[in-house]
């Protein structure tokens, strides 16, 4: 028992330091979500992408944690009417570059 109550300790750090061993940190955005929202609707004007029967559904901050995928702003238009492919998704990363794609 006493041998027990010496290690308990320890084996208390351990599990409490191993958590932080598989903990991940969001970054914060290089870009305000205002600045990404108007870089994507000049984008849409510039690339002549029509949005008229759109509105705009979301903003989300995405980050994969890892070294090979910049963390990104996806700005998401749907159609007024419900159709599958009606999506327009569009990416805007912290250095400015957007990038567009259809949804189903």
């Amino acid at each position: 028992m006493n041998k027990f109550i010496r290690i308990l300790p320890l084996v208390i750090i351990f599990l409490n330091f191993s958590t932080y061993l598989y903990a991940k940190t969001i970054n914060s955005p290089e870009l305000p979500a205002e600045q990404a929202i108007v870089l994507a609707r000049q984008y849409v004007q510039d690339n002549n992408i029509d949005v008229s029967r759109h509105f705009l559904v979301s903003v989300e901050y995405i980050e994969l944690y890892d070294e090979y995928n910049k963390p990104f702003w996806r700005i998401e238009y749907r159609l007024l009417a419900f159709v599958k492919g009606g999506q327009i998704i569009i990416s805007v990363y912290g250095d400015g570059t957007i990038g567009v794609g259809y949804g189903e």
